[in-house]
């Protein structure tokens, strides 16, 4: 999806493409914190991998099933991470929620307020009524986050991912439209 600028109060989320480089999200993704979770990215991120990553989010833009967002503090327009909704079925009106913030921007609620925006976006523009989230089981952070939005855990899938070449367990979360957000 092109175009989509969402403004919270200290953060706008809109595409990366064209605007940030690959040593821009070098930067952002490299640390072992951010990377350990993140099951879709190398644990030894290069240079190459964020081109690699720009290029995806080039070809993806014109999708109407992903909505891809950086995150950026809006005073510097600093780019800090990623908020994304993926595998959006307007049929059946849900969709999955991602994100992630650069290590030195966590602890300060802007994955919060970053995944409030995607999310009443998602219900408010895209008529989206449930959100999925899953969660490898160890990352305590990132299940707090959703748990303080509102998500509730559905349940524990074994052996559901792959995350730097081990299978990993993920927790499912679900949030339906209309309940408390944020």
């Amino acid at each position: 999806m092109k175009n989509v600028v969402i403004d919270t109060e200290r953060l706008t989320l809109k595409s990366p493409v064209g605007v940030v480089k690959p040593v821009d999200i070098l930067q952002a993704i490299n640390d072992w914190e951010t990377l350990q979770y993140l099951s879709g990215a190398p644990k030894n991120y290069q240079l190459e991998d964020a081109k690699t990553f720009l290029n995806f989010l080039t070809m993806v833009e014109e999708s109407d099933k992903t909505l891809q967002l950086g995150v950026f503090e809006k005073t510097t327009d600093q780019f800090i991470g990623m908020a994304t909704l993926d595998n959006i079925t307007h049929q059946k009106s849900c969709c999955e929620l991602g994100y992630w913030i650069s290590k030195p921007y966590t602890g300060k609620g802007l994955g919060l307020e970053a995944s409030c925006g995607i999310i009443e976006y998602a219900f408010n523009t895209l008529n989206i009524q449930q959100i999925e989230a899953f969660v490898i089981k160890e990352h305590d952070k990132s299940m707090a986050l959703l748990e303080r939005l509102g998500f509730e855990k559905k349940e524990l899938r074994t052996a559901n991912e792959t995350n730097d070449g081990v299978l990993v367990d993920q927790y499912r979360f679900f949030f339906k439209k209309g309940e408390v957000l944020c």
